[in-house]
C-alpha cells in the first residue's frame, strides 16, 4: 500500500485522588505505550495531588509523577488540573500554585502544529472555582490561535468536560471551535471513559483514570477502568 502520513498520540488519564498503589496503573500505561511507539504524549491533566498548603509537598508530588511520565519514549506534554493548580481552600485569589505549575510544567494554555493537524491545550479553571469556566479573554486567544492555523485536523485537550455542568460558557467555545476543522475536544476529571456528544461535526470524549481513584459507587458506569487511548490521525 502507498505510504501515508499517519501519526499516533497517546492520551493519559487522570492520576489524583487514590492511594499510592494506584501509580502501577500508570506506569503499566507508560510501559505499554513505549511498545506502541505514538508520536507524542498528551496528559490530560490532575498529575499531583495537591490541595495543600505544603509547597515542598507539591514539589515532590510533581518530581514523583515525573519520574513515571519520563520513561515514556516519546515527548509529552501536559493540561492543567484542579488537583494541578488549586489551594486546599479554593481560594480564587490564590494563585501560588498557578504560578508553581507553569515554573514546574509549562503554560496553563498553549497550542501547537504537528504535520498535518493543530493541537490546542486549554485551561478550565480561569476562575479558580470548583465549576469550570473559561475566561472571555482565553475564548479570543482560542479564536486567534484557530484563526492562524492552517491545518487539515483540530483537535483540543482540556481538563474539565466544561460542557457536562448545568452552569458553564461552553456554548460560547462551541460557538468558536465549529467554524474551523476540530475533529474532536477531550478531556478527563470524571475518571471514567465516555464517548459523548457530536456536535457539527465535532466528537466530545471524556477519558478515564490511569492510576488515579476510582468510587464504588460508579463502578457501572461505561468505560470505569484504568486506562489509556490512541489517537490515529491519517492524512485526511
Amino acid at each position: 500500500p502507498p505510504e501515508r502520513d499517519i501519526f499516533s498520540v497517546a492520551i493519559i488519564g487522570d492520576r489524583t485522588g487514590g492511594y499510592p498503589e494506584g501509580l502501577k496503573y500508570l506506569e503499566r500505561a507508560v510501559y505499554e505505550i513505549n511498545q506502541l511507539n505514538p508520536d507524542f504524549v498528551a496528559h490530560i491533566g490532575d498529575k499531583v495531588q495537591g490541595y495543600t498548603r505544603d509547597q515542598d509537598l507539591w514539589l515532590r508530588e510533581y518530581e514523583e509523577f515525573v519520574g513515571y511520565m519520563d520513561k515514556l519514549n516519546a515527548p509529552w506534554y501536559p493540561v492543567a488540573g484542579n488537583h494541578d493548580v488549586f489551594s486546599p481552600i479554593w481560594d480564587s485569589d490564590d494563585r501560588t500554585y498557578e504560578k508553581l505549575y507553569m515554573k514546574h510544567f509549562g503554560p496553563i494554555r498553549y497550542s501547537f502544529d504537528y504535520k498535518n493537524s493543530h493541537f490546542v491545550f486549554m485551561y478550565t479553571d480561569d476562575a479558580m472555582t470548583s465549576v469550570p469556566v473559561v475566561s472571555d479573554e482565553q475564548i479570543q486567544w482560542l479564536k486567534s490561535d484557530l484563526e492562524s492555523a492552517d491545518k487539515t485536523n483540530i483537535f483540543i485537550f482540556l481538563h474539565k468536560p466544561v460542557w457536562r455542568y448545568d452552569v458553564n460558557n461552553w456554548d460560547a467555545v462551541h460557538s468558536v471551535i465549529k467554524d474551523f476543522p476540530v475533529k474532536a475536544v477531550i478531556a478527563g476529571h470524571f475518571h471514567a471513559y465516555q464517548k459523548d456528544m457530536n456536535v457539527d461535526g465535532i466528537q466530545y470524549y471524556v477519558v478515564g483514570p490511569a492510576g488515579g481513584e476510582q468510587h464504588e459507587s460508579d463502578r457501572e458506569l461505561y468505560g470505569y477502568f484504568h486506562h489509556y487511548s490512541i489517537l490515529s490521525v491519517e492524512e485526511d
